[in-house]
């Protein structure tokens, strides 16, 4: 999508599409489809995360993981949450 942002006005959208072999309405659907709900919940929580990695990176000479950071005992299966946000920092 970026590409096509990029070069959409030297070229045009249509001829982009065709050398990259995906339909115009593919682009055009994706532009004007709404966020995510992950991709919400994420910014959400990057700010929080951000803020308290540098506020408690090291703590006493040890590092302390995320969920220490947030004071937050994460529920099964939502540990996902601030590894991604490491992975994607």
């Amino acid at each position: 999508m970026a590409f096509i942002d990029d070069h959409r006005a030297e070229f045009g959208v249509e001829p982009i599409c065709k050398d990259l072999q995906v339909a115009p309405s593919t682009y055009y659907a994706a532009k004007t489809r709404p966020p995510s709900a992950r991709s919400l919940s994420d910014a959400a929580l990057s700010g929080v995360i951000t803020a308290e990695h540098a506020a408690n990176y090291v703590n006493a000479g040890r590092i302390l993981t995320p969920w220490c950071w947030l004071n937050f005992d994460p529920p099964d299966g939502l540990d996902y949450l601030v590894l991604r946000w490491a992975r994607v920092r």
